[in-house]
């Protein structure tokens, strides 16, 4: 069995924090970074890296979480890697109790419908939690996440 790492990387809208991809070991590094990216806005990937059998040392992505935010709201996605059938689907948290589209937000970039943005940051929390104590995409977080089929249009 391949060992896994979980790697982290962030920066704040303010560039006031910035880490290249950095090797986690405790949940308190995941847990300051998203509240970083939170308050000023910014960008956090996790990833789970397998290590690359025969070349110890050198890791490969397997699976990722992408949090995107603006100041007190957030985009979250999940990149849940290959299964034998090719690449998995793309999951995204979203707000379950807005049935309509309020409209369409920039976010580093990328164009959100503002249902994909959220304001709580504790849903963020623990996501990346169940992600970093199971080092994969989990039943729980498929839960708590709809795939890309979900309607962009009322």
């Amino acid at each position: 069995m391949q060992d896994s790492l979980i790697s982290l990387r962030f920066r704040t809208a303010d560039s006031k924090l910035r880490m290249q991809t950095h090797l986690i070991y405790e949940w308190k590094d995941i847990d300051q970074a998203i509240d970083a990216v939170f308050t000023a806005g910014g960008s956090l990937t996790l990833a789970v890296k397998n290590e690359i059998k025969g070349n110890p040392g050198a890791y490969t992505p397997r699976e990722s979480i992408s949090i995107l935010s603006l100041p007190g709201r957030y985009a979250l996605t999940i990149f849940p890697g290959h299964d034998g059938n090719g690449l998995k689907e793309v999951r995204y948290l979203w707000q379950a109790n807005s049935e309509r589209v309020h409209g369409k937000e920039m976010v580093e970039d990328i164009e959100f419908d503002t249902r994909f943005l959220c304001h709580d940051i504790n849903i963020a929390k623990e996501i990346c939690s169940e992600f970093f104590a199971a080092r994969e995409i989990t039943e729980k977080i498929n839960a708590l996440t709809v795939d890309e089929s979900v309607p962009l249009s009322s």
